[in-house]
């Protein structure tokens, strides 16, 4: 299905219609859910922001893997701009974190989950690993001050850095749970981009 509002065209997919049917009768625990939402949330803080500093996105897709923002070839964002830009989803998270844990504690209702997986979802965003959202932010932070030679080369050393306790982190969770392999999964994603980036140049 494809909609088209102003200049940004949204399309959802249908498998992502099959997920969301699939999600609402097997997810027994809500956590597939509440990581869909987590991540759709994640993306519309980048939106809003790109909204709200003058641009608008080329195109929106609504995917299994959660919502994908194309930006517009044409890109007039200053450094600064696209600092905000890339913080802006991990802020979301950190926000909707921040409140529902004041509303668990206040009012005794248990959103546990939904506070972790926000958590989660922006801390491990805000790893200087391409493509994550502190990459691009240090990325831009670098560019300020230094070539984009010398930024490309610090930041292909910090994600090798930060690949390797996600990693490690990965394998302590599959073994102390017997089945969660989320988090290892995560890390080989980051570890094959940055050796496709590799091979590419």
């Amino acid at each position: 299905m494809t909609l088209r509002f102003k200049n940004t065209t949204v399309t959802i997919s249908f498998f992502f219609a099959v997920c969301i049917c699939l999600i609402s009768i097997f997810d027994k625990s809500k956590m597939i859910f509440l990581n869909l939402l987590s991540a759709f949330l994640h993306e519309s803080g980048h939106f809003l922001c790109m909204t709200i500093l003058g641009e608008t996105p080329k195109k929106i897709s609504l995917t299994p893997f959660g919502m994908r923002i194309d930006r517009s070839e044409i890109n007039s964002m200053s450094f600064r701009k696209e600092v905000l830009i890339a913080l802006s989803g991990p802020a979301v998270n950190f926000l909707l974190s921040g409140i529902f844990l004041a509303i668990q504690l206040y009012f005794k209702i248990d959103f546990s989950k939904f506070v972790f997986i926000n958590f989660v979802i922006g801390s491990l965003n805000l790893l200087v690993c391409e493509p994550l959202d502190g990459y691009r932010a240090t990325k831009y932070l670098l560019l300020q001050k230094i070539s984009e030679e010398k930024t490309e080369r610090i930041l292909k050393y910090s994600s090798l850095v930060f690949i390797f306790p996600v990693a490690f982190a990965g394998f302590y969770v599959l073994i102390k749970s017997g089945y969660n392999f989320s988090l290892l999964l995560i890390s080989v994603y980051l570890t094959s981009f940055l050796f496709i980036k590799q091979k590419s140049i």
